[in-house]
């Protein structure tokens, strides 16, 4: 079982605001979702390949493909959006 994902506030000009992994919104044309490591994702953007994510259901129920490869130095991950969880690879 992975963590689910959840629609929220896009974050707005509180610095107080925190936010955590599986919290999703949408921000202009795609989905900014925070990873199990703390690091914003967007669905928008391409992968370092020039590719882009492929999203399919109704949030937060989303399947994303391919995998995401987040490679922060300091604390990277790798997995899946799977039917609205974010899943370890």
């Amino acid at each position: 079982m992975g963590i689910p994902l959840r629609i929220v506030e896009p974050p707005g000009d509180d610095p107080g605001v925190t936010y955590s992994p599986g919290d999703m919104w949408r921000e202009h044309e795609c989905w900014a979702v925070i990873l199990p490591n703390g690091e914003v994702w967007y669905s928008g953007i391409a992968a370092a390949d020039g590719s882009y994510w492929t999203v399919t259901g109704e949030a937060p129920k989303i399947t994303v493909h391919p995998s995401i490869d987040d490679r922060d130095p300091r604390n990277p991950w790798h997995g899946w959006i799977r039917d609205g969880e974010l899943v370890n690879a």
